[in-house]
């Protein structure tokens, strides 16, 4: 039975809710209570033929349980750890928003507002558009006017890394009329 990727992450989280709501007192037992989710993740990356997968449940700031499974690098069969190194794509984008929206409701951020109002010295920038109108908003939508752009940046290599607000002056440039199209952006979250 094939399920979609979204219906396996909610049941996932649900698995992973239940199982760290344990009492207290259960928490200081062996990890033992994540079978179940074990469980769902190995049927998981069998059934999706994932290479691997890292987990790790938190509570009140401190890691209850944390294991690997599979294999971070196939071709050497070597194990995936707690420590292996993901690339993250654009999953951080909904934990980005969402904790936008918690200061969007808590008052401290206006969504009608120019984005530059809340960035620091690397501001949003144009010699054809005016950067007031990239709302957060329009960030937040990729409708500011903002480009794709993509930059990896991997171990071991020798280059100086940006700081944040190098990288929006350097990159920070409306490359269409903002509000004027859909574009989705990096450098936006």
């Amino acid at each position: 039975m094939s399920r979609s990727p979204r219906v396996m992450l909610i049941s996932l989280l649900e698995l992973l809710l239940f199982s760290s709501a344990a009492p207290a007192a259960a928490q200081q037992s062996s990890d033992a209570r994540f079978e179940s989710v074990r469980a769902y993740i190995q049927e998981i990356m069998e059934e999706s033929g994932l290479p691997s997968a890292a987990v790790a449940v938190a509570r009140d700031g401190e890691i209850i349980w944390d294991e690997a499974f599979g294999y971070a690098n196939l071709e050497e069969q070597i194990p995936a750890t707690p420590e292996t190194m993901y690339s993250l794509a654009s999953i951080s984008k909904p934990m980005t928003a969402t904790a936008l929206m918690q200061l969007v409701e808590d008052g401290r951020v206006e969504l009608d507002q120019p984005a530059n109002a809340y960035l620091g010295a690397g501001k949003i920038h144009s010699p054809e558009w005016d950067p007031s109108e990239a709302t957060v908003e329009r960030v937040l939508s990729h409708t500011a006017g903002l480009p794709l752009h993509w930059e990896f940046f991997y171990e071991g290599e020798d280059h100086p890394r940006r700081t944040t607000d190098e990288g929006i002056d350097r990159f920070g440039v409306l490359v269409t009329p903002p509000g004027a199209l859909y574009q989705y952006s990096n450098l936006g979250f």
